[in-house]
């Protein structure tokens, strides 16, 4: 009986590793990192890079192996972000735009809406104001 949970609880932590592995390599590999011939050598943020992969794209400048700069990242959830972008990351001025339509302009931090923006819901109500860590405390309703 010991000895019997022992393998399932070694067959699950294997699974769940080799699950990470996969989804490493897809992800990490296969759609942030292009192949070395489409990039010239120089390391500034001028590089374009086309990518599709499946339903995803990503079209914009890159860094050491990086989307850094300006570019379009589209999901295939159907939602695009268009912004700046800093080591993978979503940073500076940015529109990130839902599947359902509603979308949010302005300010990002790591990854976060944070500082002055304006978020649309899908039914066109806007609101304004600042967001803090990916939230809008206080944000006014825009009639």
């Amino acid at each position: 009986s010991d000895f019997l949970s022992l393998c399932v609880m070694a067959f699950v932590f294997l699974f769940r590793f080799f699950s990470i592995c996969v989804i490493y390599f897809f992800f990490f590999l296969m759609i942030r990192r292009p192949p070395r011939s489409t990039l010239s050598s120089s390391s500034a943020a001028s590089d374009v890079y086309k990518r599709q992969d499946g339903e995803q794209s990503y079209e914009g400048q890159w860094q050491d192996d990086a989307m850094h700069g300006q570019g379009t990242f589209r999901y295939a959830s159907k939602a695009v972000y268009e912004g700046s972008w800093a080591q993978n990351e979503y940073q500076g001025e940015g529109k990130y735009t839902w599947a359902n339509g509603s979308c949010y302009t302005g300010s990002w931090n790591a990854n976060q809406m944070h500082g002055k923006g304006e978020y649309i819901d899908q039914n066109g109500q806007r609101w304004c104001g600042r967001f803090y860590n990916g939230v809008g405390p206080g944000l006014n309703a825009v009639v």
